[in-house]
């Protein structure tokens, strides 16, 4: 009569025995962890070029809309008010101002013009502003974006 408790005899023949791996299994198995270092170190760099691309582009594209908004205002200024040139260069400083970019290295034109078949005078503002790049300046040290709104003068 066989006994109820089973002993390591038992246990193992009724287990195979398990192949240990050889040849090309033991060679892949140890550089395993290797290898993903080294797919992280040739990946990473192109990861981080990529985000300092999109980083840069969103400040350009910031910078890019705050120059509209402020020839925009600034023309809509100068057409509903007589005002100087230094009157209107000071609301372009000033819409740049509110919009977080520097307006030390903006230039602006202003011009007026008589157009049209009856001629009214309209003004033109012409603006432009070098955004630094920060993170790809190796590339590009900095990108230029310009705007322009020309407006007719209710004067």
């Amino acid at each position: 009569m066989p006994s109820p408790v089973a002993t390591r005899k038992d246990q193992m023949e009724a287990t195979p025995p398990q192949r240990q791996p050889s040849g090309w299994r033991v060679l892949l198995g140890r550089h395993e962890q290797g290898q993903s270092l080294i797919e992280m170190a040739i990946i990473l760099p192109v990861i981080l070029l990529i985000l300092a691309a999109v980083l840069d582009f969103g400040r350009v594209f910031h910078a890019y809309t705050v120059v509209v908004n402020a020839a925009r205002e600034a023309a809509f200024a100068g057409a509903a008010e007589q005002l100087s040139d230094s009157a209107l260069r000071a609301v372009l400083d000033a819409e740049l101002q509110r919009g977080g970019v520097s307006g030390g290295s903006a230039t602006s034109t202003i011009t007026y013009a008589n157009k049209g078949s009856p001629a009214r005078q309209t003004l033109k503002v012409d603006l432009s502003y070098n955004v630094p790049l920060i993170f790809l300046t190796l590339t590009l040290p900095s990108v230029t974006v310009r705007a322009q709104a020309e407006t007719i003068t209710f004067r």
